[in-house]
């Protein structure tokens, strides 16, 4: 989960650094640049960055779908057992352990997320 939260954070800054490469201000310093070149190099790096940051996300997104993708059937099967023992009310025991058995599993989801 540290791993996740550094992987954020890092996300977060270089979502800002984007937000700043679009700004009217670094926009104009470079509109300034009398090297046409390197007004061109701006606007093709800028793109790869965004291209690359978009990149990263969708193989986070990917990596986090499929480690969730095996415990979605656990977690349905568990809130289907948990609706039945509230329904019955007729052993608090069972209910108890079907109350832990779905509180683990999203804890092991929140573990990933």
């Amino acid at each position: 989960m540290a791993q996740n939260q550094s992987l954020e954070e890092l996300l977060k800054k270089i979502r800002e650094q984007e937000q700043r490469l679009d700004s009217t201000e670094i926009q104009l310093a470079f509109e300034k640049e009398p090297d046409q070149a390197k007004r061109r190099a701006f606007i093709k790096d800028r793109g790869s960055y965004r291209n690359a940051r978009i990149q990263l996300e969708n193989k986070i997104l990917e990596k986090t779908a499929k480690n969730l993708k095996p415990l979605e059937s656990q977690l349905e099967e568990g809130i289907k057992d948990l609706e039945i023992s509230l329904r019955k009310l007729d052993n608090t025991v069972a209910i108890l352990s079907k109350i832990e058995n779905v509180t683990n599993i999203l804890g092991s989801i929140v573990t990933i997320l």
